[in-house]
């Protein structure tokens, strides 16, 4: 990472600025319509501009805004009673897994969670055809999972879009309630790479910056969701939870 990036704004030009917001806009709306993809999106401008150590950090704040915009567009689909039983156990899980992000990221748990994700599109048609639901008592342990994956690993934001589906949401509200529990999981995984100096003052700024920019993105992506219909809207979720697993899978296999 460039050292003046951290210490100064200074150390990335205007051009270059222009040229992430950009991305990072685009990135935001293809994300707020399919509920994942930026994070996908992002580090190709990211990694290039600030080395891939700064870039973990960097999308955590970002994704703050990014998730805030998003709340304020959908606000009216969220479902409460979904996030907090999901959010609550998440984000102590999501501390933990950020502190241990090196182990978390290891080739192994890529392949695990890559399969994971496969595996939930068949079983979340399923679910939906025979009308089941999970107990109560198994959002606990399924917020933890959630929490600890999006914590320590990077691109694993599309489990909880595969959990919420399983959990019976679709369209909006599933965008929405995402949106809420991804910016809950997302202030705590970046308080604890603050915390743990991975995140310098310039850096820092260069991020909020950035995720401002996103912020409108959720109102674009909430008139495009109002002319897409659900049944399109369900298959698009699953080419983005399948091609997820499939990068996770790639990357826990080739890395």
């Amino acid at each position: 990472m460039n050292d003046l990036l951290a210490q100064s704004l200074l150390g990335v030009p205007l051009a270059t600025y222009l040229l992430v917001a950009a991305v990072a806009a685009v990135a935001s709306i293809v994300g707020g319509v399919a509920g994942y993809g930026s994070g996908l999106l992002l580090p190709l401008a990211l990694v290039p501009t600030i080395g891939a150590e700064a870039t973990v950090p960097v999308l955590g704040v970002t994704a703050l805004f990014t998730n805030l915009g998003r709340v304020l567009a959908f606000r009216r689909e969220i479902d409460w009673s979904k996030v907090w039983a999901l959010a609550i156990p998440a984000m102590p899980a999501a501390a933990l897994g950020s502190a241990f992000n090196v182990w978390l990221s290891g080739p192994g748990v890529l392949i695990v969670l890559g399969l994971t994700l496969l595996l939930m599109i068949p079983l979340r048609r399923i679910i939906a055809s025979h009308g089941l639901a999970l107990p109560s008592w198994a959002m606990i342990p399924a917020g933890f999972g959630v929490g600890l994956l999006m914590g320590g690993t990077t691109g694993s934001g599309v489990i909880l879009i595969a959990a919420l589906g399983n959990l019976g949401l679709a369209g909006a509200a599933l965008i929405a309630t995402d949106a809420v529990i991804s910016m809950l999981v997302g202030a705590v995984k970046s308080l604890t790479f603050g915390t743990l100096g991975a995140l310098p003052p310039g850096l820092l700024l260069f991020a909020v910056i950035i995720g401002l920019v996103t912020v409108p993105s959720g109102f674009a992506a909430r008139a495009i969701l109002r002319v897409l219909p659900l049944k399109v809207h369900a298959a698009l979720l699953d080419g983005v939870i399948m091609v997820g697993g499939l990068t996770l899978l790639w990357r826990g296999i080739f890395r």
